[in-house]
């Protein structure tokens, strides 16, 4: 009997010990920086500062321009593999956008997307 429950434990601390998650990320946006821009004050040097060079750039009239900065993150968890013989990918996808007027945040938007993704194996 004490082989049978010692074996039962064994099976299930083997299952649970398949679990695996692992993150990618590309150039992370943080939260806590873009709060800190500020309309109307903060500067293009203090943007690069926080964020570096913008991925692009866009030039308008009247002193106009368009800043855009993106960040993605890619969760894979084979956590359920071996019950399911799946994988799930979630892929967090950010982009922030600052407008600029004579060198000076004149408005910014951020938004972030969650794409979650089944992949059999």
């Amino acid at each position: 009997m004490k082989t049978k429950i010692l074996f039962v434990v064994l099976i299930l601390y083997s299952l649970s010990s398949c679990t695996s998650i692992h993150i990618y990320e590309i150039t992370p946006l943080k939260e806590q920086e873009i709060q800190g821009i500020i309309k109307g004050e903060t500067s293009k040097d203090e943007i690069i500062e926080k964020f570096g060079q913008p991925q692009d750039v866009n030039i308008y009239s009247n002193n106009k321009e368009k800043w855009i900065y993106r960040s993605s993150k890619m969760l894979y968890d084979s956590s359920y593999y071996w019950l399911y013989g799946t994988r799930t990918k979630n892929t967090f996808d950010s982009k922030l956008e600052i407008l600029f007027q004579n060198g000076i945040v004149l408005n910014y938007v951020y938004y972030q997307t969650k794409t979650p993704e089944v992949l059999d194996l």
